[in-house]
């Protein structure tokens, strides 16, 4: 009911809210985004790349089936 809350209204979120609520993972200090993201990809090239390729397809396919439902 949330997420259709938000949507319907347009109501803007904060950040923290957005945090609260589960819709972002992590919220980092301004200007530090793209430092982040560069952190969490340096984390994700350290495993391999076939585990990282199967575990994409998969949530892929988990996606699609919450997709079928709708």
């Amino acid at each position: 009911t949330l997420a259709a809350e938000i949507l319907l209204t347009g109501r803007h979120v904060t950040a923290q809210e957005a945090l609260r609520f589960g819709l972002v993972g992590r919220v980092v200090p301004k200007g530090q985004a793209l430092a982040e993201a560069k952190n969490i990809a340096a984390d994700i090239c350290d495993n391999g790349p076939l585990s990282i390729r199967a575990l994409m397809h998969m949530l892929r396919e988990i996606d699609e089936s919450l997709l079928d439902r709708v």
